[in-house]
């Protein structure tokens, strides 16, 4: 935690939006406008993890779906976001369609085991610039679980919001009983792309229970130890929390982490393998450090 205040202060986050860099200028931070890059000192961290909630509640349209999110209660759904499915008549691997995320999140609904759902596979039929709002769409008609969902524009961030609105009753209804959970990452490392910034604001402002998370490739583009890895995303997840507690303070946040190994061998990300087991269970350790909740990819 303390080396990952260091490299906020000393080394910094690059960050392409402009008016991004006044939130974080605003907030406190040393901005280069040059440079793109926002320095954030130890104590405006601190700020901001003071103001995001340790406690969370999560709703279903459903009541009985409802949950809290805090330190000590786990909570289960299924990995997102695929590409791919296996036909399970013919066993043939195909696209994802929009159909698919409806026949999953319809499977899910009838799951105890899962707590909430999510848009498990990428609507690949669909055009790219409205995927999530059609895999949103596709979600709302097949659960009444709560919908984690991965966004990655202002204007599919912004629909996402107004459609989790109507159904809700409003923004007070949402904001009240949030019934989504954006989620969305930067580029590892230390980069805050437009993509994932507007992202953040946008959720921040419809203080729905946002969970930016860092994926990081061990040896790729973070250092090759675990531990350097874990630092350079704990950087990460600390100024997104804080952008998020600058536009509004108090939103349910959750910092996550989908970071795994990298096999150079073939140049693929190793998901699923031990390293990822443990920079998880690393990653929930500092989620409990600072006392917020936190989400992990996989076990």
């Amino acid at each position: 935690y303390l080396a990952s205040l260091e490299v906020l202060e000393r080394a910094g986050v690059k960050v392409d939006d402009s008016d991004c860099i006044d939130v974080f200028a605003d907030a406190g931070c040393k901005v280069d406008r040059e440079t793109h890059i926002v320095r954030i000192p130890p104590e405006v961290v601190e700020d901001a993890i003071n103001g995001a909630p340790a406690r969370i509640r999560f709703c279903g349209r459903d009541p009985k779906h409802d949950l809290i999110w805090e330190a000590g209660r786990p909570t289960f759904m299924p990995f997102n976001e695929g590409v791919s499915v296996v036909d399970l008549e013919t066993r043939e691997v195909t696209g994802s369609t929009k159909q698919d995320v409806a026949n999953i999140c319809h499977l899910v609904e009838f799951l105890p085991e899962f707590d909430l759902s999510n848009v498990s596979v990428s609507p690949r039929d669909m055009p790219t610039e409205t995927a999530s709002i059609h895999g949103f769409d596709a979600a709302l008609r097949n659960t009444t679980k709560g919908i984690f969902i991965g966004l990655y524009s202002r204007h599919e961030t912004e629909t996402v919001v107004k459609m989790a609105q109507a159904v809700a009753g409003g923004p007070e209804a949402l904001a009240d009983r949030p019934i989504v959970v954006a989620s969305g990452g930067g580029v590892a490392p230390l980069y805050f792309n437009k993509i994932f910034t507007d992202f953040l604001i946008a959720s921040a402002r419809a203080r729905i229970p946002i969970a930016p998370g860092t994926q990081g490739l061990v040896g790729a583009t973070t250092p090759v130890t675990l531990a350097g890895t874990l630092v350079v995303g704990t950087a990460e997840l600390l100024a997104a929390l804080l952008l998020i507690q600058a536009c509004e303070r108090g939103c349910p946040t959750l910092i996550g982490s989908a970071s795994c190994g990298f096999d150079m061998r073939v140049g693929l990300a190793s998901v699923g393998c031990p390293e990822q087991a443990l920079l998880m269970a690393a990653t929930a350790q500092v989620a409990r450090y600072i006392g917020v909740p936190s989400y992990t990819a996989g076990l």
